[in-house]
């Protein structure tokens, strides 16, 4: 009994310093970018060499009139040449969807990571999926906005910087994702290829835990001992599994080198610290279910149980938001 109550006061403990130690989101810091100074030129001119003095002939001179003095012809400068200025036409594509309302997806805000530029326009969709759904059949979602009467900017319209990037930032940013992605090194390689394998591992704890809070919800309603050992294995298969879920997931989100900064962020960072929590505090309810003797210990393992079934339930949710936008699961 003295054991059963220590690991009470255990399982508390953790479970507090889990909720004091959850990530903070930081405010987004915009730095301003100095403009590069442009480079002074400068022309030399090169004088013109002076004329060559008249050859002077040897024989005697003949009388003559005398006349006034011929002033010396002063050296002639040749003008600098007029350089005519360069002007560089940009052929800007225009913003198809000014409003930021995803072409695919119209209930959801477009961001400006995800962008497509086709037959001189740029589309902005809310998440990665939709991209793909657009560049498969791009005329239906065109046909669709269309249908919606959805405003279409013109080539002299600006957008608010506030709303939508400049012109010129959209084409950097277009450039700079079609760049090659830098070599990574041995153990960023390894760390990508693990985090390959979260997606498929993380459907089993998830379905684990939920099987084992159903079943231990069906023994205290209908008080049939059949659900206790479909209750224990449950948990204790999905500590298991959520290990190695838990550890795949880490590397997903550490592993292929530097990512540029993004607006989901910090759904990342949430999703990664309650992912780690939910996993240490599902280790925990199946090393309790390990010393239930009597029904009163039985009553606390449960209520630890529906604890964990929920914090899968918020870490998944977190997790759906990276995939499918912030507002996927609204009502």
């Amino acid at each position: 009994m003295r054991r059963w109550t220590t690991c009470r006061f255990l399982t508390i403990g953790i479970f507090f310093c889990a909720l004091a130690n959850l990530p903070v989101m930081a405010a987004p810091t915009n730095a301003p970018v100095s403009a590069p100074k442009p480079v002074a030129t400068t022309t030399a001119s090169t004088p013109a060499a002076a004329p060559k003095p008249a050859a002077t002939s040897t024989a005697l001179p003949l009388p003559t009139t005398p006349s006034a003095p011929v002033a010396p012809a002063a050296p002639v400068t040749p003008a600098p040449a007029a350089v005519a200025p360069v002007t560089v036409s940009l052929s800007a594509p225009v913003v198809a969807n000014p409003d930021m309302v995803c072409p695919v997806l119209p209930d959801e805000k477009s961001d400006t990571k995800y962008a497509k530029v086709l037959d001189g326009k740029i589309y902005y969709f809310c998440c990665a999926r939709c991209l793909t759904k657009f560049s498969e059949d791009p005329q239906k979602y065109i046909a669709e906005m269309h249908n919606r009467a959805t405003v279409y900017a013109s080539a002299e319209t600006t957008a608010s910087a506030q709303v939508v990037p400049s012109v010129t930032e959209v084409i950097s940013d277009v450039a700079g994702s079609s760049k090659p992605e830098p070599p990574l090194s041995d153990d960023e390689r390894i760390l990508r290829f693990a985090g390959y394998f979260h997606p498929l591992l993380v459907h089993f704890p998830i379905a684990l835990v939920f099987t084992a809070a159903l079943a231990e919800f069906f023994l205290a309603f209908t008080g049939r001992r059949f659900f206790a050992p479909v209750s224990l294995f449950a948990i204790r298969f999905a500590a298991a599994m959520i290990i190695f879920t838990a550890l795949s997931g880490w590397a997903a989100a550490s592993g292929g080198g530097e990512a540029a900064p993004s607006s989901t962020d910090w759904i990342l960072e949430w999703h990664r610290w309650l992912g780690i929590g939910t996993a240490s505090f599902t280790v925990l309810v199946a090393v309790v279910s390990l010393w239930i003797s009597q029904e009163s210990e039985r009553l606390f393992y449960r209520w630890l149980l529906y604890l964990a079934a929920a914090a899968v339930g918020v870490t998944g949710h977190f997790g759906g938001m990276l995939v499918y936008g912030q507002n996927y699961f609204r009502w």
